[in-house]
């Protein structure tokens, strides 16, 4: 029988978790990156991968990804509050599923402002480096997007 796992690595596996999400929000891409392995990978699914879901883009290490989330930069503002997380860890290794609802807010020529509203999930592979823990794959499945206009948008 192998030993619990330590709350300590749940609790290092939910703070990078949490730097994702502020590395997207704070137009940080490196930030954001470094929760990765070299060779990480990030995948974006229309819908759940588990249950069919359609690959829609890919990148594999933290330059590919980087480059990926500096695409952010389009937005007014992004807002990734997280929810709920599922950790299992087991050794070395590390499965975890996390509910996010993410905001981006986009100005339009005519001056309107509209928030596109993601309900995602992240399925995450971790694995224990020299460095911590980091991804070695995160799928991120996309349940549902809304677009909703913005009454009174913050300058």
């Amino acid at each position: 029988m192998s030993p619990l796992p330590s709350v300590d690595d749940e609790r290092e596996i939910r703070r990078l978790i949490e730097t994702y999400a502020r590395g997207a929000d704070r137009r940080q891409p490196a930030l954001t990156a470094s929760v990765f392995t070299d060779d990480g990978v990030l995948q974006i699914y229309d819908g759940d991968p588990n249950e069919g879901g359609t690959l829609n883009r890919e990148r594999q290490g933290r330059a590919e990804i980087e480059a990926a989330m500096g695409g952010l930069a389009r937005y007014r503002v992004t807002s990734h509050g997280l929810a709920q997380s599922t950790i299992d860890v087991r050794g070395s290794e590390a499965e975890s599923e996390t509910y996010c609802v993410a905001h981006h807010l986009t100005d339009h020529d005519d001056g309107t402002v509209s928030d596109r509203v993601m309900f995602i999930r992240y399925l995450d592979d971790w694995i224990r480096t020299a460095e911590g823990w980091r991804l070695r794959r995160r799928r991120l499945a996309v349940d549902w997007i809304d677009t909703r206009s913005v009454a009174h948008p913050t300058e």
